[in-house]
């Protein structure tokens, strides 16, 4: 260069297998050297044993080096899909430890966003030069990654598995990018991270809530659980196999027992037969009284729960089922006090039914809503309390109070009653001469 020094050389060094392989060593500008761990030369292996093709690939290899340094872009460092595994590692190991505030539905989480597409979307790039345009591009690369330059290998993925939407809901993308920015979070705080992180706010749906299942689909959502289309279905190499039958027996209870009490998904993996307090009769109809308990709710305050009919005869034939060991598993089925309720065949609690709550959905013909999204299992807790205020003129206090939650939240995310519901609470303290005859003409 200008100043004398030599800006690319070459060397050899020997492999495992004896070979002598090429290497590049690079002049990084001083000014320049932070971007670099190794100081002012980068050395790398150039991946070949001819000279030839050494001087070949070290003259590209510099220019790419050059255009990297005038952008400020790291030379050396860590790349953000191996500061993601020890992340995930780690993640993983406090899960298994039980340590509070680590969830499986979190973990594959990460999974499904950071893993699936993230990755991919940064084609290893180093953690320290990920820029705030990087956030700003991901939306429109990820909009079109089902849709343009389909390869054999996404055409299989899609095949295998039917809960990929082709064109992902800005709800979908902005739960990625919040995935994405936690891992860099954690990646800064654990030193990982040189770089601060880049300010890009991410736009939030905060008026946004799903829709709850409308009236007609309710009935066939259950009306198809409580038949042999799905309680006795034969499954692809499974057949007649009773794990199978235990769990489509135990997962139609799981739906009514969430749309018969509002609680949340995370609130009922936790429950346990001793949490349930009685079964009782309240002006004719059968109801169930348990407590959710403080460390096992969002809002982490151990409240009573008062369940509706459905919930109270659901719990009821599994605990049944359980006591008669209806599925024939090698001692006996889970029933005893501290026993989860909603338990797998070794007594584990669920962590994510979600795969056999979309295929439940798909059987009933009622995946998605109106809108064109996919029901999720939190929308039972969306219809439970739709249908309670449709049915009742109940304070929403109490049902607020009943599922955990705050009037507030009810009347901007849950209540999806519409005016016409409430017809009658309107015409309420009308002055007669306004009446009309059953055919509608004005008296």
């Amino acid at each position: 260069n200008d100043d004398g020094k030599i800006t690319i050389s070459l060397m050899t060094r020997t492999n495992q297998q004896n070979e002598k392989i090429f290497y590049g060593r690079f002049l990084v500008p001083q000014d320049k050297k932070h971007l670099n761990k190794d100081g002012i030369y980068k050395i790398e292996s150039l991946r070949t044993k001819d000279q030839g093709d050494a001087i070949t690939k070290a003259q590209i290899r510099y220019g790419q080096l050059v255009n990297d340094i005038s952008q400020d872009r790291i030379l050396k460092g860590r790349r953000f899909e191996k500061v993601f595994e020890i992340f995930l590692n780690e993640y993983q190991e406090k899960l298994e430890s039980g340590v509070e505030g680590y969830s499986i539905h979190m973990e594959r989480g990460y999974r499904k966003t950071v893993q699936n597409y993230v990755l991919e979307y940064l084609d290893g790039e180093m953690i320290d030069n990920i820029r705030v345009r990087h956030f700003e591009d991901y939306p429109e690369w990820r909009m079109n990654y089902w849709t343009k330059n389909i390869t054999e290998k996404k055409r299989r993925r899609m095949q295998r598995n039917k809960n990929i939407r082709p064109t992902p809901s800005p709800r979908t993308i902005s739960w990625e990018l919040t995935m994405w920015k936690r891992v860099l979070k954690w990646a800064k705080n654990h030193s990982y991270m040189n770089a601060d992180i880049p300010e890009y706010a991410i736009k939030k749906n905060s008026n946004q809530s799903r829709l709850p299942f409308t009236e007609e689909e309710y009935t066939k959502l259950t009306t198809y659980l409580r038949s042999n289309n799905w309680l006795k279905a034969e499954v692809g190499k499974h057949g007649k196999d009773q794990r199978l039958f235990r769990h489509r027996s135990q997962l139609r209870e799981w739906i009514l027992f969430l749309c018969g009490t509002g609680i949340r998904v995370g609130e009922c993996y936790n429950l346990k037969w001793k949490d349930i307090t009685e079964h009782t009769v309240i002006n004719d109809f059968a109801i169930v009284r348990f407590f959710v308990i403080g460390t096992h709710s969002k809002v982490k305050k151990r409240r009573e729960v008062i369940g509706m009919p459905t919930a109270s005869e659901a719990l009821k034939r599994l605990y049944k089922s359980r006591v008669e060991n209806e599925f024939n598993l090698p001692n006996e089925d889970y029933h005893k006090p501290d026993d989860y309720i909603f338990c797998d065949v070794d007594g584990s609690k669920f962590g994510d039914l979600r795969e056999g709550w979309h295929t439940a959905l798909e059987g009933a013909g009622v995946s998605f809503d109106i809108e064109g999204n996919r029901y999720v299992p939190y929308c039972c807790r969306h219809w439970f309390i739709t249908d309670t205020i449709r049915r009742t003129n109940m304070d929403a206090s109490i049902i607020a109070k009943n599922c955990g939650t705050s009037l507030a939240m009810i009347e901007r995310y849950y209540d999806s009653t519409t005016s016409m519901e409430h017809a009658e609470e309107f015409t309420k303290g009308l002055p007669f001469f306004l009446k009309t005859d059953k055919y509608g003409a004005s008296s």
